[in-house]
């Protein structure tokens, strides 16, 4: 319903909202972009949700009243949660999570514990194998590996308990076996 009755019928609305914002540099807290921005990643629409997030930081709007985080938390939390069941499954993540994983490294303040996660996930995508797992022994290439051991070395320094130890161990023992010298 969202999709295919509630989007159409008002995304004009916010559309012609951005148009005038973006023409008087004024704008308000506008509780129908801010449902639009939800529903669109309800529906899986991450173009629009991203942008229209973006959007938002920069014009100082609130999240929605049953939403209890801020927006940059909101995106980071849904992207992420995202990312991680289509990786499960062996399917992309592209372009968003590298979208998201950006605004994450540099411009977004999040607590500890999600950017770890985030960090972690960085990590833990460059070691998937066919079947879309972490495995380091799956991956033949140095730069590779010592690429996902230096984002799960982040997360693991912003966060303790994120749980990479094991898999930075299996990387030191891929890189040795690739380079016996």
């Amino acid at each position: 319903m969202k999709r295919d009755e509630l989007m159409p019928k008002y995304r004009p609305y916010v559309e012609r909202y951005l148009a005038a914002v973006g023409e008087s540099g004024q704008p308000y807290q506008n509780e129908l972009f801010q449902r639009l921005i939800i529903w669109a990643f309800d529906v899986g629409d991450f173009d629009s949700g991203i942008a229209w997030a973006d959007l938002a930081i920069a014009q100082g709007q609130r999240t929605p009243n049953n939403i209890k985080r801020d927006w940059a938390h909101f995106v980071a939390d849904t992207v992420l949660e995202w990312a991680e069941k289509q990786a499960a499954e062996g399917h992309a993540v592209e372009p968003w999570f590298s979208r998201v994983f950006d605004k994450v490294r540099n411009d977004w303040r999040l607590n500890e514990q999600l950017t770890a996660k985030w960090f972690k996930a960085a990590g833990c995508l460059l070691l998937r194998d066919h079947d879309g797992q972490p495995r380091p022994s799956a991956v033949g290439d140095s730069a590779t590996l010592e690429q996902a051991d230096h984002w799960l070395a982040q997360a693991d320094a912003l966060h303790r308990k994120v749980g990479v130890g094991t898999l930075r161990q299996k990387i030191a023992m891929r890189l040795r076996a690739l380079n016996p010298a």
